[in-house]
């Protein structure tokens, strides 16, 4: 069975700062009045970039007085690089460690040989969870999606798609045309990321074979997948496989325990020379895993959570969806209308939760846009965010997305 490398290393891979630690880094810079952080290195410009989001000021880089000579220039990511000796000591001065584990016992003994005392240290798997969120993308890792269907034929209990509240939606194969075009101009036609067809159930669509050919033809050289329950594989006629083969578009088919015939589907994709990859809980998975979680995306309808939440988000910067001429960071804010429609709810999505494409002129300005937490953060509890047991059908309420 083969699979698309580039999914795999993302869906193996991602990250996620603990919630605790961010909210200790949260706690300790309230206390801080002069804030620095000791080491230049990716690490320590991504904690810059999520301090600055959070309109926290750092004075400057911090550096041993044996390193600062090593330095061609004296300012990095926009603050000045000094080292010990050069920084003051004043009250409520902290320091945030982005430096390498092996490396904090001599920082340490450093800071405190001046009179510094106050420290914060950063696991490395924290660290490199907040460099993974906080990146900006290439063109090489930029992933995206677009939903072809909303509603699904499964209705799995919390859906993040929320497909399981949604009514017939059926994407509009010219809207798809145009804003391909257009992402194309942004994109280049050489671009070589990922870009995932997917739903609801997208082969509920009638046209899907024509979203896939369009897609391949828009971008030649791009990882194209399509998601799929699998429950209309063995129903759907042999030019589907056909077109799948032509676009070498890769098949992902998430399990559940619903007795599907993973034998015949694998037979069926073989026969065809389909790329086909089976998908569970914790990343590409056998067919015999029959084990499913169900997890809560649990919703805060009064839009108080803290605003840095955001990067411990599995979906923020890594779930980018396409919709109608908009582009989301996430998947949540592109789909939660459906909520607010069947629960009567206004989770409010502003222009600062998308960015239209069609105003846009650059893939810089795709990454940058994406990078940024949407306002529409606020009503995600992401420190609430749990399994609650075995995977199971929905029952519709609205307690599977609020305590």
């Amino acid at each position: 069975m083969l699979y698309n490398s580039k999914l795999h290393v993302f869906l193996e891979n991602t990250k996620i700062p603990l919630y605790k630690t961010i909210e200790d880094l949260w706690r300790f810079c309230e206390g801080i009045d002069y804030l620095y952080i000791y080491g230049v290195s990716k690490a320590s410009s991504s904690i810059l970039d999520y301090l600055k989001i959070l309109k926290n000021d750092v004075e400057a880089y911090v550096v041993s007085d044996d390193r600062i000579d090593t330095y061609s220039e004296p300012m990095a990511d926009g603050i000045p690089i000094l080292s010990v000796s050069e920084t003051v000591c004043r009250p409520r001065t902290g320091f945030i460690l982005g430096l390498p584990e092996m490396y904090y016992n001599d920082a340490i003994s450093n800071l405190k040989q001046k009179g510094f005392y106050d420290f914060f240290l950063l696991r490395e798997y924290d660290k490199l969870a907040i460099v993974e969120k906080m990146h900006k993308h290439s063109l090489d890792s930029f992933l995206f999606a677009v939903n072809i269907t909303d509603h699904c034929n499964l209705g799995c209990q919390m859906c993040s798609n929320f497909s399981q509240l949604s009514e017939e939606y059926f994407a509009d194969i010219n809207v798809f045309k145009r804003d391909l075009f257009k992402m194309r101009e942004l994109l280049g036609e050489k671009y070589p990321g990922v870009m995932t067809i997917t739903g609801g159930e997208p082969l509920l669509h009638p046209l899907v074979t024509e979203f896939i050919y369009f897609a391949r033809e828009v971008f030649p050289l791009a990882c194209l997948n399509l998601f799929t329950n699998g429950i209309e594989l063995l129903k759907i006629n042999n030019s589907f496989w056909k077109t799948l083969r032509e676009c070498e578009c890769t098949l992902i088919l998430t399990i559940y325990p619903i007795n599907l015939d993973f034998d015949s589907i694998i037979a069926k994709a073989a026969e065809f020379q389909v790329n086909l990859c089976t998908l569970g809980d914790t990343g590409f998975a056998p067919t015999d895993q029959n084990y499913r979680i169900s997890s809560k995306i649990t919703l805060d309808l009064s839009g108080e959570q803290p605003f840095g939440n955001f990067v411990c988000c599995g979906y923020y910067n890594s779930c980018i969806t396409l919709r109608e001429g908009r582009l989301h960071t996430c998947n949540i804010a592109s789909l939660i209308q459906i909520f607010n429609q069947y629960f009567g709810e206004s989770i409010e999505v502003s222009k600062y939760d998308y960015l239209d494409i069609y105003q846009a002129n650059s893939f810089d300005e795709v990454a940058s846009f994406v990078k940024k937490p949407p306002h529409l953060c606020r009503y995600c509890n992401v420190k609430s965010r749990r399994s609650t047991g075995g995977w199971a059908r929905s029952r519709k309420c609205i307690e599977e997305y609020v305590d």
